[in-house]
């Protein structure tokens, strides 16, 4: 139990750490300054390597606001502010948004709201070939489309792109108010160009909600506000039930009270729609989801998905359950802190569900963001900004279906899964057997090791 405690304290104290980080971190100087002096003091040598640094500096920054120039260009709606699409009023592309809305007005009027219905999109998967795409996420989701769902379709499509934009600024806001010491404009940057941002305001889906509240008990944990943590993770699990992970993770390594409360708020949110719709909505929903396409796809990035489009399915579900036994011996044996630990949750959630788009990577936001980037995570970090269309341009006809470019985001996911579970073991069995003076001197140090 003592060892325990100190490791939580530890995992507490190690939030502090930022700014102090923040104020010791070198900055790479302007050229005016370090070149102009080494160039006056015949240091050619020197200079050069200025001038390379600072000139590699600027192509980055300029790299990352043509990506987000690029993402505004193809995911903003016409009739919005930065919109350059330009199509007929009739043919204004709603995406996944228009299945939410066809179950909305299904669930109205009492019928089944997961089957197909002439709003449901229906995406083109090859030249004679169209798949439809219902609603597949859980009978809560039902709830919230449901109150909007007579509304004009393309108007309640830009006020969604509009609200989820806002709820995205919301979730950048609290990050950057919880983690001064790791904010700079390079990071601002990557924040918006993120593929999954882009993806996610394109399809109108809800992943950026989802978002929010991930990233707000991912904060909580952070200020040991477990129980309103648990309440924020059971809204995330009831709306996306591959993030049960989280929680089962979270008891594993100690944390009872944040899973116990989350478990709780799940049952009692997926309750409410048997009361209102009855039990067969979930019989309805679970045969919406056995028989569908998208496992197969190959923008899907998920380890079962990949494993499904070689012909060797079942391999792909064992890697995931052998993938969750490692992680749940890992957090058993180690007791990480809880934002390492919800961090490979949330990883761990996307790499085993069967279904893992693009969008979805913008759950990593408060991953990244809230620690220290070695080059290693910088590497990671720019595979993320890649947009899809490139993605898809440049790898799809490479890989084939077999392989799929979605693979591109499966390799993103396992290196940052990699470098988290590496973070873990090389942090906390080098201060197990320590007091907590000396342990929290050498998680310190560990925290200020790689300046972004």
């Amino acid at each position: 139990m003592h060892e325990l405690i100190s490791r939580r304290e530890l995992s507490w104290a190690s939030r502090d750490n930022s700014d102090r980080w923040a104020q010791s971190r070198p900055t790479v100087p302007l050229i005016t300054d370090d070149f102009v002096t080494c160039l006056r003091r015949g240091n050619w040598r020197r200079a050069l390597y200025r001038f390379g640094i600072t000139f590699a500096n600027v192509m980055i920054y300029v790299a990352m606001f043509l990506v987000i120039v690029f993402g505004v260009s193809y995911a903003i709606p016409p009739g919005l502010p930065f919109s350059s699409i330009i199509v007929n009023h009739r043919d204004l592309p709603t995406y996944d948004f228009a299945s939410f809305m066809a179950s909305g007005q299904a669930a109205a009027r009492g019928q089944n709201p997961f089957l197909v219905y002439p709003l449901t999109f229906m995406l083109q998967v090859d030249p004679h070939t169209w798949e439809a795409a219902p609603n597949l996420n859980p009978p809560l989701s039902v709830l919230a489309f449901q109150p909007v769902a007579d509304f004009p379709l393309y108007t309640a499509f830009r006020a969604w792109h509009l609200f989820s934009f806002l709820l995205f600024l919301t979730s950048v806001t609290l990050l950057v108010r919880a983690f001064p010491g790791f904010v700079n404009f390079r990071r601002l940057l990557w924040v918006f160009a993120l593929a999954g941002l882009w993806g996610t305001l394109q399809l109108g889906q809800i992943y950026i909600a989802i978002l929010l509240a991930l990233t707000a008990a991912f904060l909580f944990l952070h200020n040991r506000n477990q129980i309103v943590a648990g309440i924020l993770i059971g809204l995330v699990v009831a709306i996306k039930p591959n993030f049960l992970v989280w929680p089962g993770l979270l008891l594993l390594g100690g944390y009872v009270t944040p899973a116990m409360v989350a478990g709780t708020t799940t049952l009692v949110l997926s309750a409410i729609p048997a009361v209102i719709y009855g039990p067969q909505v979930y019989l309805q929903w679970y045969q919406a989801s056995a028989h569908v396409y998208w496992v197969q796809a190959e923008s899907n990035a998920s380890l079962i998905s990949f494993a499904a489009r070689l012909g060797v399915g079942p391999v792909g579900a064992m890697l995931s359950a052998l993938l969750l036994v490692a992680l749940a011996a890992l957090v058993w044996r180690l007791r990480p802190g809880a934002e390492d630990l919800s961090g490979i949750a949330i990883v761990a959630s996307l790499l085993t569900s069967p279904i893992t788009w693009v969008g979805y990577t913008v759950l990593l936001l408060p991953v990244f963001f809230g620690r220290p980037w070695s080059l290693s995570w910088r590497i990671v970090a720019g595979l993320l900004i890649v947009p899809f269309p490139v993605v898809l341009i440049a790898l799809g006809p490479l890989l084939g279906h077999e392989v799929g470019f979605g693979s591109y985001w499966m390799v993103c996911l396992v290196a940052t899964l990699g470098l988290l579970v590496s973070d873990v073991c090389s942090r906390y069995p080098a201060i197990a057997p320590r007091p907590l003076q000396s342990g929290l001197a050498k998680q310190t140090k560990a925290v200020l090791r790689s300046p972004d």
